[in-house]
């Protein structure tokens, strides 16, 4: 007796979940380019109304390493890779 084989699913089935998918990612990493480009050229001006800017204000490359140093920022860098990955390539693992 032979085992039944199981079909692999098409990497382009259905062919709407994948489109709506690879929308879906690109418009999120839309959104967060844009969304962490305004919030680091706020760092590097320092006008985000901080008032520990006022007092000793750092430089350019200070607030760079501290903007990069946040773990929302970090963890938005990591959702907007995986969300690059998933519009080039929607089923990776299949």
């Amino acid at each position: 007796m032979t085992s039944p084989v199981i079909p692999r699913p098409s990497r382009h089935s259905p062919a709407g979940l994948s489109a709506a998918g690879r929308l879906w990612n690109g418009l999120l990493a839309g959104v967060i380019v844009v969304a962490v480009t305004v919030q680091l050229a706020m760092a590097v001006r320092g006008g985000d109304g901080d008032a520990a800017f006022a007092a000793g204000d750092p430089s350019a490359l200070t607030r760079v390493i501290r903007f990069f140093s946040y773990f929302t920022i970090q963890s938005n860098m990591l959702v907007l890779i995986t969300c690059v990955w998933l519009v080039l390539d929607p089923m990776p693992f299949s």
